[in-house]
């Protein structure tokens, strides 16, 4: 089980605009770094261990369960991981939160190709 890294200085304004746009925070999960989080999660990638980047995706969804950015990670990789109907189901719900023209294509596509 990874050890969420604790909010830095640099967490304070992106966690204020998450709370500033009515999402809601989950206080019984355990405080994270987004910043941190998003570091470890992108090295991780670069290593091609995806459980891992998903992992670290994980820590940030829990307590920030509608944070758009680490929904759309979370879709991007469990696509790549061949989930293709759970990384549907979130690229939807990441659009329902906020829009974004890349995900809207992405999203399309899948749903065209579906058998």
């Amino acid at each position: 089980r990874l050890v969420p890294p604790p909010p830095t200085p640099a967490d304070k304004t992106l966690i204020d605009a998450y709370r500033a746009r009515g999402l809601r925070v989950d206080e019984s999960a355990p405080e994270v770094s987004i910043v941190r989080v998003r570091s470890l999660m992108q090295e991780a990638i670069k290593q091609g261990n995806y459980p891992l980047a998903l992992e670290w995706c994980e820590t940030v969804l829990q307590r920030y369960k509608s944070h758009p950015e680490f929904l759309r990670a979370k879709a991007s990789l469990l696509l790549m991981m061949g989930e293709r109907e759970k990384a549907i189901e979130i690229y939807e719900q990441a659009e329902t939160i906020e829009s974004d023209p890349a995900v809207r294509k992405k999203l399309e596509e899948l749903q065209r190709q579906q058998p």
